[in-house]
């Protein structure tokens, strides 16, 4: 079933609207070099601030989550474009869009090596005081993981460290996978299904 007239104004004004606060697509990077160049950072949310994606608090940060794939879908085609949009009103971004309410969150994190990141996501389950891993690659990804690692052990020990860091990468690259499959996909019940496949894997 081919996507509503409504769905196909988003998807051009959601990549209008995003192409500053995205990241932009790396042509010519193998996805084995992309899972290996997502950094995953730690920090505590300071702040969350409902936002309209177009506004100047948007604007003015990284965009990620579903809203995200919106940017990164950028010149992929006209079908998979749409397809992007389909599968973010899953999440409800684009139905609120095409309802006037295209709001998001804007979330402030105090990293816990030193300054301050500012990510904008539709993401409903983080609040203040939480620890969250900022995985950034070539898609940008919030996940809450446990305060542990907002307070980093004071005496290191290699081999259990190495362990947690292993995890915590392969969880990042699972949720870039996810995405990309995301991207990829051409059919309505793809994209539905693997728009959950996203929020179960990349949301915690």
């Amino acid at each position: 079933m081919r996507p509503t007239n409504p769905l196909q104004l988003l998807a051009v004004s959601g990549i209008v609207a995003l192409t500053a606060a995205g990241c932009a697509s790396q042509g010519g990077v193998s996805r084995d070099s992309l899972d290996s160049t997502i950094a995953v950072n730690y920090g505590t949310v300071a702040s969350v601030t409902a936002v309209k994606l177009q506004s100047n608090a948007a604007r003015n940060a990284t965009v990620g989550g579903l809203a995200g794939l919106l940017t990164q879908a950028r010149g992929s085609g006209s079908e998979r474009l749409i397809g992007a949009a389909i599968g973010a009103a899953v999440g409800g971004l684009a139905t609120k869009a095409v309802e006037g309410d295209n709001m998001a969150n804007s979330f402030v994190i105090n990293q816990t090596r030193g300054g301050t990141v500012k990510v904008v996501t539709e993401q409903q389950n983080i609040v203040v005081g939480d620890c969250v891993a900022v995985e950034t690659g070539r898609h940008t990804n919030l996940r809450r993981v446990s305060a542990t690692q907002c307070n980093p052990p004071s005496q290191l020990h290699p081999t259990i460290d190495a362990q947690i860091s292993r995890h915590e990468q392969g969880e990042a690259n699972a949720c870039h996978q996810a995405k990309e499959e995301l991207l990829k996909a051409q059919t309505e019940t793809d994209i539905n299904a693997l728009t959950r496949k996203v929020q179960v894997i990349c949301d915690h």
